[in-house]
């Protein structure tokens, strides 16, 4: 069943799954937002393999076209070839879909350049605030008009006017990496000072890997500095995109909430974003083996644990999953942040996990389960978001009895083809009425 096929609606996740087999990691999408980017800047063809087809790369592929980049799809579907250029002056709106890593990197390339663009999106980006990005711009020299810090987004001027800016850690990453992107193309270079210790800091070490992959090299001071100097070009190379961590967690949360074995090909070893989820998984009594690109996942039995959320806000919703059919209690440390992604992730697991019999809290800016014996069969809400529903997946399958989940088919955003890799499983998902 392909997620695009359904569209948005109800989805039907039948309880007590036994899930068995071997399935291929999604490719990542944020490898593919920064490799497009990057190849799109090149001097030369460049080809991306393994290319993800949801909904988010798809629409910074769209983007880049209206900027006057060749971008072709093979006929596989899985390989881009990037025919780089200097990009120029849209002539119509660059729509960014549901996609804050399409705006936040792409929003710097215009400015860059001095092009003039409008930006604008769709459903929870358009409530999504970018003003540090804004301000960010502004301190470089572009001029930028916005709805109060919101999309829709103006951008005009002649282009980075200085090499210094200094921005807020405290808003995330994507910024920061958006402004790292674009810094071959300002005469300048860029030296980016960081206040505050920035979340999510595995995907600015995964930026600047991909830009030098691309041959562009960029010092750093840890996390509190980054400096490209002047007359750095990218050059067009050959990626072959690795599976995905983040998205891969819910289908090791689906099989964890089961008691099954599966395992999963494709995920790379080493330091990589979201990779923490296997040692996380260890650390609850999960039996967790990475063997030359071969993850081997079982369970008896799972227990709580406490997690520091600040750089994994996308793990949050399978490591919930897993506390709740974990014994004891697990807090996850420091997710108030995650109520400016596509819904406020905490309170929509504190209240649809509720609704199927869970122990969920918030604690100021913790997130607190208590395991249960069991979860049952409700009907809830996807909150629209594509990582709540992935999460009520998994949790439903664990479940006892049947769940629908309204508002469904949100999973494209980022893994369009989840639900079919389940049912490749042994899940029992259909659409619902």
């Amino acid at each position: 069943m392909n997620g695009r096929g359904l569209g948005r609606r109800r989805v039907v996740i039948e309880g007590k799954a036994r899930l068995s087999g071997e399935l291929t990691a999604p490719p990542s999408k944020s490898y593919c937002h920064r490799a497009l980017i990057c190849s799109s800047l090149s001097e030369g063809k460049s080809r991306i393999f393994k290319f993800s087809r949801c909904d988010d790369a798809l629409a910074t592929l769209s983007v880049l076209r209206r900027m006057g980049i060749e971008i072709d799809l093979a006929a596989d579907d899985a390989t881009s070839i990037v025919h780089g250029a200097e990009p120029r002056e849209p002539e119509d709106v660059l729509e960014c879909g549901e996609s804050a890593s399409t705006l936040r990197m792409c929003l710097p390339i215009a400015a860059s350049k001095g092009l003039f663009a409008v930006f604008s999106g769709k459903g929870s980006l358009s409530k999504r605030p970018i003003g540090p990005v804004i301000d960010a711009l502004r301190s470089l020299g572009a001029e930028v008009l916005s709805r109060s810090g919101y999309l829709p987004v103006a951008i005009s001027g002649s282009g980075y006017k200085t090499d210094r800016v200094r921005v807020d850690g405290g808003f995330g990453s994507q910024h920061i990496s958006g402004l790292l992107l674009s810094s071959p193309l300002s005469p300048h270079g860029i030296r980016i000072d960081v206040d505050g210790e920035p979340s999510s800091r595995p995907y600015l070490d995964l930026t600047v890997q991909v830009m030098e992959h691309y041959g562009v090299s960029v010092e750093r001071d840890g996390y509190r500095s980054f400096r490209v100097l002047p007359g750095r070009r990218y050059e067009g190379r050959d990626l072959s995109v690795p599976g995905d961590y983040s998205s891969a967690s819910f289908i090791m949360a689906a099989a964890l909430s089961t008691r099954s074995s599966i395992s999963l090909l494709g995920l790379p070893s080493g330091d990589f974003p979201d990779s923490q989820i296997l040692h996380l998984m260890g650390r609850m009594g999960a039996e967790v083996r990475l063997d030359r690109g071969r993850l081997l996942l079982s369970s008896s039995g799972l227990k709580g644990i406490d997690v520091d959320s600040h750089d994994i806000g996308d793990l949050v919703p399978p490591l919930t999953v897993m506390a709740c059919f974990a014994e004891g209690s697990t807090r996850l440390r420091g997710v108030s942040r995650l109520s400016t992604k596509e819904s406020s992730r905490a309170e929509a697991l504190v209240s649809e996990l509720r609704k199927m019999g869970g122990s969920l809290d918030i604690d100021g800016d913790d997130l607190v389960v208590n395991g249960v014996k069991a979860l049952r069969g409700s009907e809830v809400s996807s909150w629209g978001d594509h990582r709540i529903e992935m999460a009520l997946t998994a949790a439903a399958l664990g479940a006892e009895g049947e769940t629908t989940i309204d508002d469904a088919m949100t999973v494209t955003k980022s893994y369009a083809e989840f639900y079919e890799d389940l049912r490749s499983l042994g899940a029992g998902i259909h659409a619902g009425q």
